[in-house]
């Protein structure tokens, strides 16, 4: 099979769900429910249970949309967390490195007051 060029095949990062789709229904459910309460039909039975559906949606929509915004907050607090321990072990182990060549190297002790 052949891959595009400068593709890189394995793995790909996984990033949250985008709310752009939900938020197009959801604009579009607003703009139906304004058309239909602005009806003469709104008056009837069938315009008002009509008019209710829509708002339901529009509540599932908005607590979806909120839902994965929520969502996408935590996964981005996890990783910066990540980030920070990634680093934080890194300083460590420099440090550790530091000390390691300081006693390798010989010069720590090299000078010792016998007489002291």
């Amino acid at each position: 099979m052949l891959g595009a060029i400068g593709s890189s095949s394995g793995y790909v990062e996984q990033t949250a769900p985008s709310t752009a789709g939900l938020e197009a229904q959801l604009s579009r459910c607003r703009q139906q429910l304004s058309e239909t309460v602005n009806c003469a039909s709104y008056s009837t039975m069938e315009g008002k249970r009509k008019a209710q559906d829509i708002t339901s949606r529009i509540g599932e929509l908005e607590g979806r949309i909120e839902q994965i915004r929520n969502n996408h907050a935590q996964i981005q607090g996890v990783k910066a967390s990540e980030k920070t321990a990634v680093s934080g072990k890194v300083l460590a182990s420099t440090a550790q490195d530091a000390v390691t060549k300081t006693y390798a190297s010989g010069s720590l002790g090299t000078r010792l007051d016998v007489f002291a």
